[in-house]
């Protein structure tokens, strides 16, 4: 096939004319969205697609992209816990550089959650109905915007076995309530960054207070990758036990690991 005949039959990256033409900017950086996808073993041409397709007029080129990525063999666990992560963080990546404004980043990644819920069955399995499985709770702040990650690793952890309750929009009430009806084994929050450390260490408290001492508390979103802050100074500032963005180590440190399915989740689960 010519190389003309190919740009016709699929998008380029940063190819315009499937998004909003009133913006000049690509929807992500082409050398960016390169370097992830060789870091993290991903296709390409295909996260190229989906973000493009995420932000298409009209909106529901990304559900057509998502049936395209698993007819050319790529599986529903592999869309969900590879491949919607990336493209939502590569977008983040362009309103955090202020190279693509809020509304146009939240459509997208609004598309990604549909993405998620196309492929859901397939994804996650069966609901969970073993009385014996390890609870989780994951808990993200109200006022967050983006609950993307916190649902993908809602959905990771109980395809490898948990059961997972996710509270978005959480306040002191609502958490309090949770831990006082159900026995966890762990507790993870998702902070957007440093000016919600605050909220998390109130969190803290009130799960020390309320559910027991050697209830882990892991930290985990967006703070993790945060230039202002280190891992060690929001342990310090929240009184949290970890902080960490990859879930299997999360499991790991709070001693979790034995009770995961065989299948593993990806290590990119909670880094979008």
């Amino acid at each position: 096939m010519s190389e003309g005949s190919r740009n016709a039959a699929e998008p380029r990256i940063g190819d315009q004319s499937h998004v909003d033409q009133s913006s000049e900017e690509r929807p992500y950086q082409e050398a960016a969205l390169k370097a992830y996808c060789a870091a993290h073993d991903l296709e390409p041409e295909w996260l190229a697609k989906l973000i493009v397709a995420c932000l298409a007029v009209p909106g529901s080129t990304h559900v057509a992209v998502a049936k395209q990525m698993q007819q050319s063999g790529i599986d529903a666990v592999s869309i969900a816990e590879r491949y919607v992560p990336a493209a939502a963080r590569l977008l983040g990546e362009q309103w955090c550089s202020d190279q693509s404004d809020f509304a146009r980043v939240t459509v997208g990644c609004s598309r990604l959650h549909r993405v998620l819920r196309d492929v859901a069955t397939a994804w996650r399995g069966p609901e969970l109905t073993d009385p014996s499985a390890q609870s989780l709770l994951i808990v993200v702040e109200s006022g967050t915007y983006h609950t993307l990650g916190a649902t993908v690793l809602s959905g990771a952890l109980r395809r490898s076995g948990f059961a997972v309750r996710l509270l978005v929009g959480a306040e002191q009430a609502d958490l309090e309530a949770h831990l006082q009806n159900s026995d966890y084994a762990a507790v993870f929050i998702s902070a957007s960054g440093v000016e919600s450390l605050e909220t998390v260490r109130r969190f803290v408290d009130l799960i020390r207070n309320v559910a027991s001492l050697k209830l882990p508390v892991v930290i985990g979103g967006p703070i993790t990758r945060a230039d202002e802050t280190t891992a060690h100074e929001i342990l310090v500032l929240t009184g949290a036990d970890y902080c960490t963005d990859d879930p299997n180590e999360a499991l790991d440190l709070c001693g979790l690991a034995q009770h995961k399915r065989a299948e593993p989740m990806t290590g990119s689960t909670q880094r979008a």
